[in-house]
C-alpha cells in the first residue's frame, strides 16, 4: 500500500477530549496535508501531499492501537492531524481535518467451496 522508499517515523492515534480520532506525530512535514490513507492492520498511515507538490507525502509507524480506536477509524471519514513540538501533545503547532481512507485485512477466514454429493455410481 506504502511507498517502501519512503522513511516512516512514528505517530499515534488517540482519541482527544471532544471524543476525536486525531492522529498525533512531531515531524514537520514539507507541505500542506491534503488526505490520509491508513492500514490499521499493518499499522502504517500515509499523509498525502497536493498534486502539484514536489513531495509524494510521508509515511508513518503507528503505534499500537487499543481495540476502541481500531473500531472508532473504521467508520470515519476524516481524521484530525495534530503536529506536536518535542513529541508533546500539550504543545501542538498545528491542527487540520482531512478526509480519510482506510484499508484492512480480512480477518475472517475463506469460505469453504461447496461441497458436492457423492455419486452412488462409485461405490
Amino acid at each position: 500500500m506504502f511507498d517502501p522508499d519512503i522513511q516512516k517515523t512514528n505517530g499515534s492515534l488517540i482519541l482527544n477530549k471532544n471524543n476525536e480520532v486525531a492522529f498525533v506525530y512531531s515531524v514537520d512535514l514539507p507541505f500542506v496535508p491534503q488526505w490520509v490513507s491508513m492500514d490499521i492492520d499493518l499499522g502504517e498511515i500515509f499523509i498525502g501531499a497536493p498534486e502539484d507538490d514536489d513531495h509524494d507525502g510521508q509515511g508513518f509507524k503507528l503505534d499500537r492501537i487499543d481495540k476502541t480506536i481500531y473500531d472508532r477509524v473504521m467508520t470515519e471519514k476524516r481524521l484530525l492531524l495534530i503536529c506536536v513540538e518535542g513529541g508533546d501533545i500539550r504543545n501542538a503547532k498545528s491542527a487540520q481535518w482531512v478526509p480519510l481512507m482506510t484499508a484492512h485485512q480480512d480477518a475472517s477466514p475463506p469460505e469453504e467451496p461447496p461441497t458436492r454429493p457423492k455419486s452412488s455410481r462409485y461405490k
